[in-house]
């Protein structure tokens, strides 16, 4: 969860074992997307589309960032 005034922009990167346990290998950054709610019981909405990986952290990068609750999604078969 985020709080925040005014406009930042920033590089988000997610270390996929850490977020979700998965230690195994991840393929293509483009099959993960940064969700985002305004608030919670809000619906997430997909705000980006991972940009690059190094191992197994994703970076979206040059985000747009609001006051909010993030979440990570994937289409990846690995996980």
């Amino acid at each position: 969860h985020l709080d925040e005034t005014g406009t930042v922009s920033a590089d988000v990167k997610i270390d996929i074992e850490d977020a979700t346990g998965h230690t195994g290998t991840i393929s293509a950054a483009s099959n993960y997307r940064l969700l985002y709610a305004s608030c919670s019981g809000c619906t997430f909405v997909e705000l980006e589309t991972g940009d690059s990986k190094s191992g197994d952290v994703v970076t979206f990068s040059s985000v747009a960032i609001k006051d909010g609750i993030y979440a990570i999604g994937s289409a990846d078969s690995n996980l």
